[in-house]
C-alpha cells in the first residue's frame, strides 16, 4: 500500500475503495448493497485515525 501524492486518490486504499464500489454498481448491484459490501470489505481501513479511507468512500458515494 502506498501514497504517491497529496490528492485524496493518490492513495492505494482510496483507489481500491473507489474501484470496488464502482465495479459493484457496474455489475448491477443496487446502491444500498454496494455501499454495505464496500463498508464491510474495507472496514479495517475506515476506522483508521487518518480518515483517508472514510473520506474517499464518502466522496465516491456522493459523486456517483
Amino acid at each position: 500500500m502506498g501514497t504517491w501524492g497529496t490528492g485524496l486518490f493518490s492513495d492505494d486504499v482510496a483507489c481500491d475503495i473507489r474501484d470496488h464500489y464502482r465495479q459493484l454498481l457496474e455489475d448491477g448491484v443496487d446502491d444500498g448493497a454496494a455501499t454495505r459490501q464496500t463498508l464491510e470489505k474495507f472496514e479495517p481501513y475506515l476506522v483508521e485515525p487518518d480518515g483517508v479511507a472514510l473520506i474517499a468512500f464518502a466522496v465516491v458515494v456522493i459523486n456517483v
